[in-house]
């Protein structure tokens, strides 16, 4: 299923399918700390980005739906531990700049950003469960129930405290997660020092 979304006028496309999230999960996965550098050897590691000027192929806003089976996958984007069950499913949506460097022929990428979990339980048939304004909508309206986590990858200091978090979603969490985001990489841009950067190396899919 194919989603449009506006969000502060600019066009993402949502790419959501509840059903194989395991197939078309994310175009790149997130590799454990201990990971970083395998298969990055010499020159390659040398030339690695090392800052958030350095990630000059954009920024992504994408969408992964995941159901009951598909705990692993979920793992992939750092949120271990989880538990789906079968009237349950879990968004995560993904706030990703990132950059690519050559290494023996080929391109490793590498990003910063942060992901919002939400673990959405429906309580009504008709509850439309399709985008993030959705899934808000259904909360307000008592048609679901919604809890979330947050985390940043590749970004730490005391400036990242209010995006690792846990909660009840309310009508603000999914805006207040973009505008936090984008504030803080706006911020990093300008050399704030309340943020310590470092590219988390991702692996295409």
């Amino acid at each position: 299923m194919k989603t449009i979304l506006l969000l502060a006028n600019a066009i993402y496309v949502f790419n959501l399918s509840p059903l194989h999230a395991h197939q078309e999960f994310a175009t790149y996965q997130l590799r454990a700390t201990d990971h970083h550098e395998r298969g990055v050897h010499g020159n390659c590691s040398n030339m690695r980005p090392k800052t958030i000027e350095d990630l000059r192929d954009g920024v992504v806003i994408d969408a992964y739906d995941f159901v009951d089976g598909e705990e692993k996958a979920l793992g992939l984007l750092g949120f271990f531990n989880v538990d789906i069950k079968k009237h349950e499913r879990i968004t995560v949506i993904e706030y990703l700049q990132k950059g690519s460097s050559p290494c023996n022929n080929d391109n490793k990428i590498y990003g910063i950003g942060a992901r919002l979990m939400m673990r959405v339980t429906s309580h009504k048939r008709n509850a439309r469960l399709d985008t993030p304004q959705q899934i808000t909508a259904s909360v307000i309206f008592g048609k679901a129930t919604v809890r979330f986590s947050m985390h940043t990858f590749g970004i730490t200091g005391p400036g990242v405290a209010h995006l690792n978090r846990v909660g009840s979603i309310t009508e603000n969490t999914y805006s207040s997660f973009i505008s936090g985001i984008s504030d803080l990489l706006a911020e990093a841009y300008e050399g704030s020092k309340q943020y310590v950067i470092s590219p988390q190396l991702l692996e295409k899919k």
